[in-house]
């Protein structure tokens, strides 16, 4: 069988909206992330991905700071499962993002 891209490609935007649509339906996934997954399918591409780019590097520090700072690392007790230490998760992104995010954490 010869390879066809545009029948593959068929297939993988056919599967690609399959699991959209199972998020969009499913009942424990955030409202946030319906809303969001809904209206990134009306943007352009190149939007959504520099959208994307963004919102990981500021809601992941974010979230990391926040479990760093609820979960102190002590010799006392273990860090939780799979974590680093905060200068390791955040260094390289707050780095990239500059010194206004670095200096509103210490």
């Amino acid at each position: 069988m010869s390879w066809n891209p545009g029948s593959q490609a068929d297939e993988a935007f056919a599967l690609l909206d399959e699991q959209i649509a199972f998020v969009l339906n499913h009942p424990g996934m955030s409202d946030w992330l319906k809303r969001t997954l809904a209206a990134a399918l009306d943007c352009p591409p190149t939007e959504v991905m520099n959208d994307l780019e963004i919102l990981s590097r500021l809601i992941r520090l974010r979230s990391e700071l926040l479990l760093a700072s609820a979960y102190p690392a002590s010799s006392s007790s273990p860090a939780p499962a799979g974590s680093r230490t905060l200068q390791a998760r955040t260094g390289p992104i707050a780095n990239r993002l500059g010194p206004s995010l670095t200096n509103s954490t210490s």
